[in-house]
């Protein structure tokens, strides 16, 4: 399960985008998603039994929290929550980039259709819906897309965007998350390009609690400088032992020369 990225399908979440105070430094950002958990208008339950993260834009100055109980998760069956690499919500992949316009932007992940609309250079959506599909219904698919379409008011946006289905999702050795994205219909020839989050920023998204999140990233940064220690030991053992065969073959040149500067005195002497 280390290995493995959990997503929660949107249809679970509260969401709500909320501006952000202009003089509110970036260490901030998450005092202040925490106060939005208490809002009455945001959740019916308290913070204390919240699964939640939020995502934030300093340049549009916007927050958006995003929040699911966790008696639901259990009901459903996702225990053990500290055992995954990581636990995001299944939209997380939408903020990864902005928009050049405003867009509303579609995403299918498994049986979860979300659709989000933004405004242009922020990666924080204004508003943000799922809503479970019947993939295996063929007009399903498009009820449910009417559905959430009804809910933005289309007059305000340029680009209505097709719908991108989620894939993989795999951590790179450069320390990013890659999240693979491919359009869903064939008439689509552009190639959906893989969107990355950095691992540090990924953290925000994920839902499990915050003293587990600081715990586990002390826990890694060591387990990760213990794994550089190890590597950096194994190339010195190798410097060391090429070195050592290097002498011993210096060594062995030098008892050659000598022996031929040898073997040339003794002729040398016999000629005399």
């Amino acid at each position: 399960l280390r290995e493995i990225t959990l997503r929660i399908p949107g249809e679970h979440f509260f969401c709500e985008t909320l501006p952000l105070p202009v003089d509110l430094a970036h260490e901030e950002f998450e005092d202040f998603a925490v106060q939005a958990l208490n809002f009455d208008s945001f959740s019916p339950f308290p913070a204390d039994q919240l699964a939640w993260g939020f995502h934030a834009c300093s340049d549009s100055a916007k927050v958006f929290v995003f929040a699911t109980p966790f008696v639901k998760l259990r009901q459903l069956g996702w225990q053990n929550l500290e055992y995954f690499r990581r636990v995001l919500p299944s939209f997380t992949s939408l903020m990864a980039k902005g928009y050049a316009k405003s867009t509303i932007a579609f995403l299918l992940h498994d049986e979860t259709l979300t659709a989000a609309s933004f405004e242009p250079g922020t990666t924080v959506p204004d508003a943000l819906y799922s809503l479970p599909v019947d993939l295996a219904e063929k007009d399903d698919f498009e009820a449910v897309r009417g559905k959430l379409l009804s809910m933005f008011d289309l007059a305000c946006f340029e680009e209505v965007q097709e719908v991108l289905v989620a894939g993989d999702v795999s951590r790179t050795n450069n320390g990013f998350f890659r999240f693979e994205n491919e359009w869903l219909s064939e008439d689509n020839t552009e190639l959906a390009d893989a969107v990355e989050i950095p691992a540090d920023d990924l953290w925000t998204f994920d839902l499990r609690p915050e003293e587990f999140k600081l715990d586990e990233q002390k826990r890694r940064k060591l387990s990760a400088l213990r794994w550089k220690g190890v590597m950096a030991s194994i190339v010195g053992m190798a410097a060391l032992f090429l070195l050592f065969i290097g002498l011993q073959i210096a060594s062995v040149k030098v008892d050659e020369l000598w022996v031929d500067e040898r073997l040339k005195d003794e002729r040398k002497l016999h000629l005399t």
